[in-house]
């Protein structure tokens, strides 16, 4: 046996040992970078936009049927609508979003200032976040109705009412 080796066969119980001594093949998990490491750019986006919408302590909630925007501003603790992205002046946003605009928005496009974003980034921010989600008629911020669908005994009243005082639509059954 000079370098090569003679090939046997191998019986049934050595093809086990070998399948048990093998490790168990696991799928990548979804954290790990894609093949190559390659990272797309809409993802670099989203992460630029986040970073400015986290230090001006806003949530974009989406676009309306109408095309305005809304948001949440953590700092007011309030939802806002507002709309012409385009036309949204440093005032507006010191209205809209309060104090940490002056700590993180530029007054004009040509400030350089490290750690502050240019209105123009704010814009696009503002324009890009809330294309990710088309609102409809209902507000996103509105509780939920605990819908039962049964009244209470010795009641004529549904359980449940909606936040203009009107009942909600589930019908009421007895609970005999």
């Amino acid at each position: 046996m000079d370098g090569t080796q003679e090939r046997k066969p191998r019986s049934y119980a050595d093809l086990l040992a070998l399948w048990d001594a093998a490790p168990v093949w696991q799928p990548p998990a979804p954290e790990e970078p894609q093949v190559g490491g390659a990272v797309r750019s809409s993802d670099l986006d989203l992460f630029t936009d986040r970073q400015i919408a986290d230090a001006l302590q806003i949530d974009v909630l989406g676009q309306t049927e109408a095309g305005d925007i809304e948001a949440y501003s953590s700092f007011l603790r309030r939802t806002v609508r507002f709309g012409g992205v385009s036309r949204l002046k440093y005032e507006d946003l010191l209205q809209l979003f309060g104090t940490p605009v002056r700590s993180v928005v530029s007054r004009t496009n040509e400030d350089a200032v490290p750690g502050m974003y240019p209105i123009r980034d704010v814009r696009e921010m503002l324009g890009h976040l809330s294309s990710v989600k088309l609102i409809g008629r209902k507000p996103s911020w509105a509780p939920a109705c605990g819908r039962s669908r049964t009244k209470p005994v010795g009641t004529s009243k549904p359980s449940c009412w909606s936040t203009r005082r009107r009942p909600c639509t589930t019908t009421a059954m007895s609970n005999g």
